[in-house]
Protein backbone atom coordinates (compact mmCIF):
# COMPACT_ATOMS: atom_id res chain seq x y z
CA UNK A 1 0.00 0.00 0.00
CA UNK A 2 1.56 3.36 -0.72
CA UNK A 3 1.91 5.87 1.85
CA UNK A 4 -0.92 8.84 2.37
CA UNK A 5 -0.38 12.01 0.50
CA UNK A 6 1.99 14.17 2.38
CA UNK A 7 3.72 11.42 3.52
CA UNK A 8 7.26 13.44 3.74
CA UNK A 9 11.04 12.47 3.75
CA UNK A 10 14.04 14.49 4.53
CA UNK A 11 16.68 12.93 2.42
CA UNK A 12 20.42 14.05 3.14
CA UNK A 13 23.39 13.79 0.46
CA UNK A 14 25.64 13.47 3.25
CA UNK A 15 28.82 11.12 3.23
CA UNK A 16 28.64 7.45 4.34
CA UNK A 17 31.78 4.74 4.70
CA UNK A 18 32.17 1.01 5.57
CA UNK A 19 34.62 -1.38 5.82
CA UNK A 20 35.31 -5.15 5.94
CA UNK A 21 38.30 -6.94 7.07
CA UNK A 22 38.13 -10.87 6.07
CA UNK A 23 40.48 -13.71 7.03
CA UNK A 24 40.63 -17.77 7.22
CA UNK A 25 41.41 -19.32 10.23
CA UNK A 26 41.90 -22.97 9.45
CA UNK A 27 38.26 -23.95 8.04
CA UNK A 28 36.58 -20.79 8.99
CA UNK A 29 35.99 -17.67 7.10
CA UNK A 30 35.92 -14.55 9.35
CA UNK A 31 35.28 -11.01 8.61
CA UNK A 32 34.90 -8.16 10.96
CA UNK A 33 33.26 -4.53 9.68
CA UNK A 34 32.35 -1.60 10.09
CA UNK A 35 29.71 1.12 9.23
CA UNK A 36 29.03 4.66 9.70
CA UNK A 37 26.05 6.65 7.94
CA UNK A 38 22.34 6.62 8.69
CA UNK A 39 19.52 3.90 9.37
CA UNK A 40 18.63 2.31 5.79
CA UNK A 41 14.67 3.38 6.26
CA UNK A 42 13.30 6.63 7.08
CA UNK A 43 13.28 5.83 11.46
CA UNK A 44 13.10 9.10 12.88
CA UNK A 45 10.74 11.90 12.56
CA UNK A 46 10.98 15.55 13.20
CA UNK A 47 9.56 18.94 12.65
CA UNK A 48 9.48 19.55 8.82
CA UNK A 49 11.00 22.87 8.05
CA UNK A 50 7.59 24.44 5.96
CA UNK A 51 5.51 24.22 8.47
CA UNK A 52 5.02 23.55 12.31
CA UNK A 53 2.30 21.83 12.07
CA UNK A 54 3.32 18.84 10.12
CA UNK A 55 6.00 16.38 10.81
CA UNK A 56 8.87 14.93 9.01
CA UNK A 57 10.67 11.37 8.72
CA UNK A 58 13.92 11.25 8.03
CA UNK A 59 17.09 9.00 8.36
CA UNK A 60 19.19 9.17 11.69
CA UNK A 61 22.72 9.07 12.20
CA UNK A 62 23.66 5.24 12.49
CA UNK A 63 26.60 3.64 13.36
CA UNK A 64 27.26 -0.29 12.98
CA UNK A 65 29.87 -3.23 13.77
CA UNK A 66 29.93 -6.53 13.49
CA UNK A 67 31.26 -9.68 12.94
CA UNK A 68 30.71 -12.82 10.90
CA UNK A 69 31.56 -16.56 10.40
CA UNK A 70 30.93 -19.27 7.79
CA UNK A 71 32.51 -22.73 8.21
CA UNK A 72 31.76 -26.36 7.09
CA UNK A 73 29.65 -28.24 9.71
CA UNK A 74 27.77 -32.05 9.89
CA UNK A 75 27.85 -32.12 5.74
CA UNK A 76 26.64 -28.44 5.62
CA UNK A 77 27.41 -24.75 5.54
CA UNK A 78 27.54 -23.05 9.34
CA UNK A 79 27.24 -19.18 9.41
CA UNK A 80 26.89 -17.32 12.19
CA UNK A 81 26.65 -13.22 12.39
CA UNK A 82 26.71 -10.79 14.94
CA UNK A 83 26.00 -7.04 14.54
CA UNK A 84 25.53 -3.74 16.84
CA UNK A 85 23.61 -0.80 15.63
CA UNK A 86 24.40 1.95 17.90
CA UNK A 87 21.51 5.37 17.09
CA UNK A 88 23.78 8.05 17.69
CA UNK A 89 20.86 10.35 17.98
CA UNK A 90 19.19 8.57 20.41
CA UNK A 91 22.15 6.48 22.38
CA UNK A 92 19.96 6.52 25.76
CA UNK A 93 16.83 5.44 23.63
CA UNK A 94 14.44 7.85 25.60
CA UNK A 95 13.56 10.19 22.17
CA UNK A 96 10.62 8.06 21.14
CA UNK A 97 10.34 10.26 17.80
CA UNK A 98 13.57 7.97 16.42
CA UNK A 99 14.58 4.50 16.45
CA UNK A 100 16.72 3.05 18.96
CA UNK A 101 20.08 0.56 18.95
CA UNK A 102 20.01 -2.44 18.41
CA UNK A 103 22.19 -6.37 19.10
CA UNK A 104 21.32 -8.05 15.70
CA UNK A 105 22.42 -12.09 15.62
CA UNK A 106 21.97 -14.93 13.18
CA UNK A 107 22.77 -18.01 13.04
CA UNK A 108 21.94 -20.72 9.91
CA UNK A 109 22.30 -23.99 8.55
CA UNK A 110 22.16 -24.86 4.89
CA UNK A 111 22.39 -28.95 3.63
CA UNK A 112 21.31 -30.95 1.12
CA UNK A 113 18.87 -33.24 2.88
CA UNK A 114 18.49 -35.96 -0.85
CA UNK A 115 19.30 -35.45 -4.08
CA UNK A 116 18.66 -32.21 -5.95
CA UNK A 117 16.62 -31.50 -2.30
CA UNK A 118 18.37 -28.27 -0.10
CA UNK A 119 17.48 -26.94 2.94
CA UNK A 120 18.05 -24.10 4.57
CA UNK A 121 17.57 -22.93 8.16
CA UNK A 122 18.18 -20.36 9.86
CA UNK A 123 17.45 -18.47 13.38
CA UNK A 124 17.56 -14.35 14.16
CA UNK A 125 17.36 -12.56 17.12
CA UNK A 126 16.41 -8.84 17.02
CA UNK A 127 17.40 -7.30 20.63
CA UNK A 128 16.39 -3.58 21.45
CA UNK A 129 18.80 -1.68 23.17
CA UNK A 130 17.39 0.48 26.37
CA UNK A 131 13.61 -1.34 25.94
CA UNK A 132 12.40 0.14 29.06
CA UNK A 133 13.07 3.39 28.02
CA UNK A 134 11.57 2.98 25.22
CA UNK A 135 8.40 1.65 26.69
CA UNK A 136 8.26 4.72 28.82
CA UNK A 137 8.72 7.11 26.06
CA UNK A 138 6.80 6.03 23.39
CA UNK A 139 3.04 7.27 22.66
CA UNK A 140 1.60 3.56 22.05
CA UNK A 141 3.57 1.55 24.16
CA UNK A 142 1.07 -1.75 23.60
CA UNK A 143 2.64 -1.28 19.73
CA UNK A 144 6.15 -1.67 21.19
CA UNK A 145 7.88 -4.36 19.65
CA UNK A 146 8.85 -7.36 21.77
CA UNK A 147 12.04 -6.72 23.48
CA UNK A 148 13.79 -10.08 22.04
CA UNK A 149 12.09 -10.44 18.61
CA UNK A 150 12.64 -13.98 17.34
CA UNK A 151 12.38 -14.69 13.43
CA UNK A 152 12.86 -18.31 12.36
CA UNK A 153 13.40 -19.37 8.37
CA UNK A 154 12.95 -22.11 6.68
CA UNK A 155 14.15 -22.62 2.78
CA UNK A 156 13.48 -25.69 0.68
CA UNK A 157 14.14 -26.17 -3.03
CA UNK A 158 13.80 -29.37 -4.70
CA UNK A 159 14.68 -29.24 -8.77
CA UNK A 160 13.46 -31.85 -11.24
CA UNK A 161 13.55 -32.68 -14.56
CA UNK A 162 16.88 -32.27 -15.11
CA UNK A 163 17.18 -29.64 -13.09
CA UNK A 164 15.21 -27.54 -15.26
CA UNK A 165 11.96 -27.19 -13.02
CA UNK A 166 12.49 -25.59 -9.70
CA UNK A 167 10.00 -25.82 -6.70
CA UNK A 168 10.49 -23.88 -3.42
CA UNK A 169 9.65 -22.15 -0.56
CA UNK A 170 10.55 -19.58 1.63
CA UNK A 171 9.05 -19.37 5.04
CA UNK A 172 9.42 -16.56 7.52
CA UNK A 173 7.58 -17.29 11.31
CA UNK A 174 8.25 -14.94 14.40
CA UNK A 175 7.24 -16.29 17.35
CA UNK A 176 7.31 -12.95 19.73
CA UNK A 177 5.36 -11.17 17.19
CA UNK A 178 3.09 -13.89 16.23
CA UNK A 179 3.41 -13.56 12.50
CA UNK A 180 4.58 -14.76 9.41
CA UNK A 181 5.29 -14.46 5.57
CA UNK A 182 5.03 -17.18 2.71
CA UNK A 183 6.73 -17.16 -0.72
CA UNK A 184 6.08 -20.81 -2.57
CA UNK A 185 7.15 -20.79 -6.22
CA UNK A 186 7.88 -23.04 -9.33
CA UNK A 187 10.24 -21.90 -12.31
CA UNK A 188 10.48 -24.21 -14.81
CA UNK A 189 13.19 -23.29 -18.09
CA UNK A 190 11.96 -24.59 -20.94
CA UNK A 191 14.78 -24.33 -23.46
CA UNK A 192 17.15 -21.19 -23.55
CA UNK A 193 14.93 -18.54 -24.65
CA UNK A 194 11.82 -18.96 -22.27
CA UNK A 195 11.57 -19.29 -18.32
CA UNK A 196 8.10 -19.29 -17.38
CA UNK A 197 7.15 -18.85 -13.25
CA UNK A 198 4.91 -18.55 -10.93
CA UNK A 199 4.21 -18.07 -7.27
CA UNK A 200 2.47 -16.35 -4.07
CA UNK A 201 3.67 -13.52 -1.50
CA UNK A 202 1.02 -14.52 1.53
CA UNK A 203 1.17 -12.54 4.81
CA UNK A 204 0.02 -13.00 7.99
CA UNK A 205 0.05 -12.49 11.89
CA UNK A 206 -2.47 -11.39 14.61
CA UNK A 207 -1.81 -7.76 14.68
CA UNK A 208 -1.90 -5.10 12.13
CA UNK A 209 1.00 -3.38 13.54
CA UNK A 210 3.68 -6.26 13.32
CA UNK A 211 6.29 -6.64 11.05
CA UNK A 212 4.24 -8.76 8.72
CA UNK A 213 0.84 -8.52 10.18
CA UNK A 214 1.03 -4.80 8.54
CA UNK A 215 1.17 -6.68 4.97
CA UNK A 216 -1.52 -9.14 5.59
CA UNK A 217 -3.54 -6.86 3.11
CA UNK A 218 -1.00 -7.23 -0.05
CA UNK A 219 -0.96 -10.84 -0.19
CA UNK A 220 -0.82 -11.46 -3.70
CA UNK A 221 -0.33 -14.26 -6.22
CA UNK A 222 1.99 -13.83 -10.04
CA UNK A 223 2.63 -15.57 -13.14
CA UNK A 224 5.68 -14.15 -15.23
CA UNK A 225 7.48 -15.25 -18.48
CA UNK A 226 10.76 -14.04 -19.79
CA UNK A 227 12.30 -14.29 -23.03
CA UNK A 228 16.13 -14.02 -23.36
CA UNK A 229 17.96 -13.52 -26.88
Amino acid sequence: MAPANGFSVDKTNKAQWAARLNTRINDIEVSLYGYQGFWPTPEGTKQSATSAMQSQAYFPALNTWGVSAITPFKGGILHLEYASYNSIEDSEGSNNMIANGQHKFLIGFERELAKNLTANMQYYLERTKHYQALVTNSQSPEQVVAENRHLLTLRLSYRALRQTLTYSIFAFYSPSDKDGYLKPSVNYQYNDQWLFSAGANVFFGEDEFSFFGQLEKNTNAWLRARYQY
